[in-house]
């Protein structure tokens, strides 16, 4: 199971949706400089939320600017751009958004990165997620006859090793 996959498992925050969520859809792997005809079918789908499960874009670079200007082509994309207006989007990343080609703790722009994918998700200035290490979070929307809980692991920022007994994924934030 790839990384990105992992990202619905655990987080130790949490924030309300606003609205009752019927609808999800979800994916990952977008190059912003190659044709996107699937967002027509994804907005005829009418998510309630759209999640972002990391490769979001191809922005391996150790300049923090290319990475905001794959987001910005991310985002000026028509289908995308329409799409956008119609739900809420969270998100996580994996390594190419991260900034680096299995990169992890070492990469010495990872909080440019956090940054920069925070400002893609329009993520508030006031969020705690802004100033905490990484980009896990959580969501719950629902009752309590009825809930969703949505959780949105990181697995770049605290990454350390390729496997092992010393390799540490999550870091002990996550974890907690």
């Amino acid at each position: 199971m790839k990384p990105a996959a992992l990202a619905l498992l655990f987080s130790i925050v949490s924030t309300a949706m606003a609205d009752p969520i019927e609808r999800i859809a979800f994916g990952s792997c977008a190059r912003g400089n190659l044709p996107q005809p699937i967002w027509k079918a994804i907005s005829e789908f009418q998510p309630d939320v759209w999640i972002w499960m990391g490769d979001n874009v191809y922005g391996d670079s150790k300049d923090p600017q290319i990475l905001r200007s794959k987001y910005d082509l991310q985002k000026a994309i028509p289908g995308y751009a329409a799409f956008a207006k119609t739900c809420q989007i969270i998100g996580t990343w994996d390594d190419h958004d991260f900034g680096k080609n299995n990169g992890g703790r070492e990469y010495p722009s990872k909080r440019a990165s956090q940054a920069a994918l925070l400002d893609f998700l329009d993520e508030p200035e006031n969020s705690a997620r802004r100033v905490q290490e990484g980009v896990y979070w959580a969501y719950e929307n629902g009752t309590e006859e009825q809930s969703l809980h949505v959780i949105l692991l990181d697995v770049r920022y605290f990454k350390q090793g390729h496997g092992g007994p010393d390799a540490e994924l999550l870091g002990e934030a996550q974890w907690k």
